[in-house]
């Protein structure tokens, strides 16, 4: 342990408030101080107002005239000017401002005007966390630990680059657009560099210190020439306990009293102030505290790691330290928590070292410059290539493919922003325009942690070399990362996926197949049309057969197409694809669904860890996956799936739907409700939301949501639960018009036995549920996919009957595998 006594007697000559600091310093007007400055630095800034300050600087806004931007002048106080070498401290705030990262507020400038001596910085639009606080008193716990987040971010990117704070206190915090932001960076290190030989001690000996006494860890307190980052660990120790419980972990007015307490005495337990709190980020609070330096985590790099992982809803194992022992960090267990929104950055490394982890790597639309919808195909088109091309990468991690699309043709992004929404690192954005035979493209690559443009480029071609840009522009990202990070995207791999085909018409139709299948409904025909035109035009396009095979697949439930009449024309889709390239995942994904309408499970799944082994960034082979696991009778191990499915696509209705529903099946309904709350604010009129948000509701109470989802018009010919939903709901006879109406249609839907049977299962007929099932069992081939999973409780009533075991066994599905899932869960 330290040895305290001695240095709390030198320390007690230091501490003083700040009202003791330079009384004259202090006691010269806003005003008077205001016109001095104009007059010195009138020249280069307007001055308009000061914002406060405290024993440190005294703070002020003002313009810059030659960028035309407002900025923040910092006047120091003069006792800690004193005796600075200017050269020196002009010098070392330049190295600081080379700190260039999304979660520091960056340095821009040191000089002197007239007496004084000040460094300037970026203006802030927000508040302080100290105002914040100050307002609420306590956060809530997930804003709260995400704003740690943000801050042990900046302390990581600064510590790996040899800048400790000394200073981090809520004041020194700023909260904008729900990011947290450090401001002072490199300022104590400035100072005490500038004096040369001893310059901590020098301040010490003037009876000025650096740091905030409710903050302060006790060898920086004692003045120990040893101190260093972790230093930075315990003050991040004390902001985290104030942030998470309303209060710092030791309180008091006199300085000298909180800093005895730093020494001698334990603080409370946090979990003693905010009982909810969790464990995990209890024990990383207490962690940090720890009186010796040794015992504290050694890297904010690792307290990230901590963060990051108590996010999820597994725990996290935080280790002690012996003495002079560096411990593993915190083991960080990733899981999945049901209806979030937002994942926090992949890619936490700095700018030119070696990622310990895949780089996430998100694009937006291409903007249509022209606003010619019938060209959007196009401009999207750019876009998905260039992912495509980017996909398999070593190192990088695409997500958000369809989260993205919602910042298509926004006139302004900032690309900060949309990074952290999206959950990325990396983002390419650009533009796209078109006129008379010619195409003009502009593409960025930015890096949001470091706020810095990577790449960008323009080009000039012919229409007709429009299919080879997207492939150039992939291998041109590619290139600079692998510069940037030497070579960790290796030689063992290819550097990008090639577009797969030549011919400018083959990928014309392929894109316009794409965009038509994202429409669904009738888009899915349209898409088939249109990849088997791109098929013709070019027979050697993988990527063509392995969209018109999972294209096919959505036929039958938008056209009510027997499933056994596409099987043979997606099974040679499929095949050719990966006679051509085997290891395109959608291919094999294609290939899971396949095998699944048939009951093979076994080679479903095989199928889908192939396309996951082969694209870990695929969401729809992790979705199929997942459903697949839902029609089995297993929802928990569905849910992991979808957990790796919302890594990539933060933001989806759909996916939140198919959440809700395994969340459902598996009894938690409270957390599916929610789900489907987030699922309909996103897009209430898809399918998949219609169809288990009506479920869901149900089971939870929510009638009138029931009846709203089900008053969305459907097509006959689509697959639903509203003959289901609507009986349950009382409403028998217009669940019946339904199935008259499907009867009636041509081609008859060959899942209109199934509705039948789940209309027969709401008003309490087993016989005739029993009978409708048999019937659907003959004429489609099986059960796959009826209408409600066999785990619903719809089929509690005929669970135990030994027809129903016949027909689950028909499926390839185990009866005691649904009977034991059903007997776990509350009725």
């Amino acid at each position: 342990m330290l040895h305290a006594p001695p240095r709390r007697r030198k320390f007690r000559r230091r501490a003083r408030t700040e009202a003791h600091l330079n009384p004259d310093y202090h006691s010269v007007t806003g005003a008077d101080l205001l016109a001095e400055l104009q007059s010195s630095l009138g020249a280069a800034y307007a001055f308009d107002r000061e914002l406060g300050g405290g024993g440190m600087a005294r703070v002020f806004l003002a313009h810059e005239r030659g960028l035309g931007r407002p900025v923040v002048i910092k006047i120091l106080n003069p006792e800690l000017a004193e005796g600075i070498n200017a050269e020196r401290f002009e010098r070392e705030i330049k190295l600081a401002a080379s700190l260039q990262q999304a979660n520091i507020v960056p340095l821009l400038s040191a000089g002197r005007a007239a007496r004084y001596a000040y460094y300037t910085m970026p203006f802030v639009e927000g508040r302080s966390l100290r105002d914040r606080l100050a307002r609420d008193s306590v956060l809530p716990i997930s804003e709260g630990v995400g704003l740690l987040r943000d801050v042990a971010r900046a302390l990581a990117y600064a510590h790996e680059r040899g800048v400790v704070h000394r200073d981090i206190k809520p004041g020194n915090v700023l909260l904008s657009g729900g990011t947290a932001v450090v401001t002072d960076f490199g300022i104590a290190k400035a100072l005490t560099a500038a004096r040369g030989d001893g310059g901590l001690e020098t301040l010490t000996q003037a009876g000025i210190g650096i740091g905030t006494p409710a903050y302060m860890a006790p060898e920086q307190a004692a003045g120990d020439p040893s101190t260093d980052h972790r230093a930075d660990i315990y003050a991040f120790g004390c902001l985290a306990y104030e942030v998470l419980s309303g209060k710092p972990p030791f309180q008091g007015d006199a300085p000298h009293r909180l800093i005895a307490a730093h020494f001698a005495e334990t603080p409370r337990p946090v979990t003693e102030r905010r009982a909810e709190l969790s464990p995990e980020i209890a024990a990383l609070i207490a962690q940090c505290l720890e009186k010796d330096p040794r015992r504290r985590p050694q890297s904010a790099a690792e307290v990230l790691r901590s963060l990051d992982a108590t996010s999820t809803s597994q725990p996290v194992t935080v280790r002690r330290r012996s003495p002079g022992l560096v411990a593993a960090g915190a083991l960080a267990i990733v899981a999945l928590v049901a209806g979030a929104a937002y994942v926090g950055f992949h890619g936490r490394a700095t700018a030119d070292a070696v990622p310990p982890e895949p780089l996430a790597f998100a694009a937006i639309p291409f903007r249509n410059v022209a606003r010619d919808t019938a060209l959007d195909y196009r401009a999207d088109g750019i876009r998905d290539e260039i992912l495509n091309g980017m996909s398999g990468l070593p190192g990088i991690q695409i997500v958000a493919r369809n989260a993205a699309r919602r910042y298509k043709n926004l006139d302004t992004l900032d690309d900060r922003v949309v990074a952290r929404q999206l959950g990325a690192r990396f983002l390419v954005t650009g533009t796209y325009r078109q006129d008379r035979g010619k195409i003009f493209v502009s593409a960025q690559l930015s890096d949001s942690m470091t706020r810095g443009e990577l790449w960008s480029a323009s080009f000039d071609r012919e229409l007709t070399d429009f299919g080879s840009l997207p492939g150039e522009i992939s291998k041109t990202i590619a290139a600079t990362l692998r510069a940037r990070y030497r070579g960790r995207f290796g030689e063992a791999s290819r550097a990008t996926r090639p577009v797969g085909t030549t011919n400018p018409a083959a990928l014309e139709q392929y894109l316009i197949g794409q965009a038509q299948l994202r429409r669904r409904g009738p888009g899915v025909k349209l898409a088939v049309s249109s990849f088997e035109a791109a098929i013709k035009l070019d027979p050697r396009f993988a990527r063509a057969h392995a969209a018109l095979a999972n294209a096919l697949m959505f036929v039958p439930f938008f056209y009510g197409v027997p499933v056994e009449e596409v099987k043979p024309r997606v099974s040679i889709a499929a095949q050719q694809a990966l006679s051509l390239d085997s290891t395109l995942a959608d291919a094999h994904n294609a290939m899971a669904i396949l095998y699944g309408s048939a009951g093979q499970w076994t080679k479903s799944f095989a199928e889908s860890e192939r396309a996951i082994a082969l694209e870990p960034d695929n969401f729809e082979a992790h979705l199929t996956y997942g459903r697949n696991l839902i029609y089995v009778g297993r929802p928990a191990d569905a849910l992991e799936h979808f957990a790796k499915a919302k890594e990539l696509e933060p933001v989806s209705a759909l996916l939140s739907s198919w959440i809700s529903y395994a969340l459902y099946l598996s009894g938690r309904t409270d957390s599916a409700w929610k789900g489907i709350e987030q699922a309909m604010s996103l897009d209430s009129t898809l399918l998949s939301v219609i169809n288990t948000g009506s479920l869901v509701a149900m089971a939870t109470g929510h009638d009138d949501v029931a009846r709203r989802l089900m008053a969305v018009a459907l097509p006959v010919g689509i697959m639903s639960y509203k003959p289901y939903v609507l009986a349950k709901l009382g409403d028998t006879t217009a669940a019946l018009r339904l199935i008259s109406a499907m009867e009636s249609n041509n081609p008859r839907p060959w899942f209109t036995d199934a509705q039948r049977a789940t209309v027969r299962l709401a008003i309490g007929d087993s016989a005739g549920a029993l009978t409708a099932l048999e019937q659907s069992a003959r004429s489609s081939g099986g059960l796959w996919e009826i209408l409600i999973s066999p785990a619903a409780p719809a089929y509690d009533p005929v669970r135990q009957m030994a027809r129903f075991a016949v027909l689950l066994r028909q499926a390839g599905l185990d009866v005691q595998t649904f009977n034991a899932l059903r007997s776990k869960q509350p009725r």
